[in-house]
């Protein structure tokens, strides 16, 4: 058997695709680390929980490695454009990926600004939490806003045929 060929815009949809899926899993790695670090001690006292959720983070790290393959293995025939810069051929799909870097930078300077502007607040609420953290907190927060407009456009095209 010989290996199929792949046409341009399917191979970057493909890509897409699995990227998304990646990010998402990405980015819920870096939440779900700062999340159960603010929430260790609630925790700590219910076995079950922690149970659940180490099941839960253990399943999560085998889809992004799972999605990472994909995403390699997609990436195979995508011009360097495409995969550096996120310049696609095909206009749907480079619709697609603009649209989840318009809700990923929206979304990080949303966050941000609310902090800037109830810096007060913030001091209280997040004393115990630093800048690593956030950090960590934002970056999955992006990850996460890039994946999820991008899977749900994806999947209403795969509806729509």
């Amino acid at each position: 058997m010989g290996k199929e060929i792949v046409s341009s815009a399917d191979n970057e949809h493909l890509y897409l695709k699995s990227n998304a899926l990646f990010s998402f899993a990405l980015g819920f790695v870096f939440t779900f680390d700062v999340i159960d670090q603010a929430f260790s001690s609630i925790i700590e006292n219910n076995h079950w929980v922690d149970i659940l959720l180490t099941g839960m983070g253990v399943i999560v790290l085998l889809v992004l490695v799972v999605q990472l393959v994909k995403t390699l293995h997609a990436m195979e025939g995508l011009s360097k454009a495409a995969f550096w810069y996120g310049d696609f051929q095909d206009e749907y799909v480079n619709f697609i990926n603009l649209k989840g870097y318009k809700w990923a930078f929206t979304m990080a300077i949303s966050v941000l600004l609310i902090f800037c502007i109830f810096d007060d607040l913030a001091d209280v609420a997040f004393s115990s939490i630093s800048i690593s953290d956030f950090s960590e907190f934002i970056v999955g927060l992006i990850f996460i806003a890039y994946s999820l407009p991008v899977i749900y456009s994806l999947y209403k095209d795969s509806e729509n045929e």
